[in-house]
């Protein structure tokens, strides 16, 4: 397995989360679920792999949604500045 510091509360709230994803053709992901819809994203973009990245409450602590939307805002524009695909 591996080490953390994250509290067994926390984690099991990550696992029971929804995770949304946006885009032309919005779909859901679940941690420990395969995804048809994330796999034939993929093969569209013609990707192997896949990552899930949220600049939004760091460390699972709170922040406004004003102050989400600018981390939101600015890893996009990170994103695209090296020029990686990003929904």
């Amino acid at each position: 397995m591996f080490s953390t510091s994250i509290d067994a509360a926390t984690i099991q709230a990550y696992r029971e989360t929804d995770y949304r994803v946006g885009g032309e053709h919005p779909f859901t992901l679940r941690i420990g679920q395969e995804s048809p819809e994330l796999a034939a994203l993929l093969a569209r973009h013609r990707q192997r792999h896949a990552a899930y990245v949220t600049a939004c409450n760091p460390y699972s602590c709170t922040l406004s949604s004003a102050e989400n939307a600018q981390r939101h805002a600015e890893l996009g524009a990170e994103l695209a500045r090296r020029g990686l695909l990003h929904l």
